[in-house]
């Protein structure tokens, strides 16, 4: 999660059209009416988003559940769904698409290829950098489960925990060393914050 607002970039809360959006220059949020820029990854910061996305994928390979992406945007439609207009963007570290709803999207699409995923992730995962402020991460999350996303974990490689908020309101579980995260949207999923850390050596 390395990011920072873009200077004089603000925008209205009502969002921006789509095509202006795809104009914009590199990879870019929108939230709260502001553009928010991605900044490059450390060398860490990448790997451990490798890490959680192959353990998704073998997981999730041939089950025809989810699709596994990575540092990839969604974008929240316009009123009424409209396909021309986005009031949000985000770019997780990790994300889950329901395969249904993005098969569906992608048939209706003919020239999908060139556009932004308009499907909430039912998961988000987020990689903590040194830089993150706890209020910044919060709001982030904050942001995500007001989207839509049913849950979110929190990659923390400074502290070497995992913490998953979900969107029914259970208080977030924080969990370290052998500590089992299991997921339900995920039946038969575990992996722990030491096997998820310990490729960093």
């Amino acid at each position: 999660m390395t990011t920072r607002e873009a200077p004089d970039a603000r925008l209205s809360a009502q969002g921006m059209a789509l095509a202006e959006f795809m104009a914009l220059d590199g990879k870019v949020e929108l939230i709260d009416g502001q553009v928010i820029q991605h900044m490059p990854n450390p060398s860490g910061h990448s790997i451990l988003i490798r890490i959680v996305r192959m353990l998704l994928e073998n997981f999730l390979r041939g089950r025809g559940l989810y699709e596994v992406f990575s540092e990839t945007t969604f974008v929240i439609p316009g009123r009424e769904h409209q396909s021309n207009w986005v009031t949000g963007a985000r770019i997780p570290d990790v994300m889950l698409l329901e395969a249904g709803q993005l098969r569906a999207w992608m048939a209706s699409n003919p020239d999908y290829w060139r556009l932004p995923f308009p499907v909430i992730p039912d998961l988000v995962v987020e990689v903590l950098s040194e830089n993150d402020t706890y209020s910044a991460v919060t709001h982030k999350v904050e942001v995500y489960l007001a989207d839509g996303v049913k849950r979110v974990w929190l990659v923390d490689p400074q502290n070497k925990r995992i913490t998953v908020h979900s969107i029914d309101g259970d208080t977030p579980r924080t969990l370290k060393g052998d500590d089992a995260l299991t997921d339900n949207l995920l039946d038969g999923f575990s992996t722990t914050p030491d096997a998820v850390f310990a490729a960093l050596g």
